[in-house]
């Protein structure tokens, strides 16, 4: 489904307010797009795709000749990404886990305990593609490691 440019413009609008608003105003706006989210389903993918995913739309037509060397690249570059991936043992999936999902532990204004695993779509994506299922495991494992820790630091900080 297409949104109109205006539900889109509120949602990015509340959408910054929710990553660099503070305090009640960050709960807020966080609420807000959680409550526009559950609303209006593919939201947040649309108003992505409107910043980020039409800077082809002026790009000229390829000619028969650049499709297939775009064909042949794509392929070779996914085939590389997925060697690359299958070369990754226990210990490079949980460095990807470590250097690429952040885990922020905070205290909501409603006095809850929060902590959020926060994985850039992109890197989901790519992730889903070309992990194997052990390396999925591996890389869940290392997230929930991290978040444990971040609760366990939570039950010994005495401020």
């Amino acid at each position: 489904m297409t949104y109109k440019d205006s539900l889109l413009d509120r949602y990015d609008a509340v959408a910054a307010l929710s990553e660099r608003g503070v305090g009640g105003e960050r709960a807020n706006a966080e609420a807000i797009r959680a409550d526009l989210e559950r609303r209006y389903p593919g939201i947040a993918r649309q108003a992505f795709l409107r910043q980020h995913g039409n800077g082809w739309a002026e790009a000229p037509e390829p000619t028969p000749l650049q499709e297939d060397a775009q064909d042949v690249w794509a392929t070779m570059a996914d085939s590389a990404l997925r060697w690359s991936f299958s070369m990754l043992h226990a210990e490079g999936v949980q460095d990807y886990a470590h250097r690429f999902v952040e885990i922020r532990p905070k205290w909501l204004a409603s006095h809850k305990f929060q902590i959020a695993a926060k994985v850039p779509e992109s890197d989901l994506v790519r992730l889903r593609s070309y992990l194997s299922p052990e390396q999925k495991a591996l890389f869940c494992q290392e997230v929930g490691r991290r978040v444990a820790e971040s609760l366990l630091a939570e039950f010994y900080d005495e401020d």
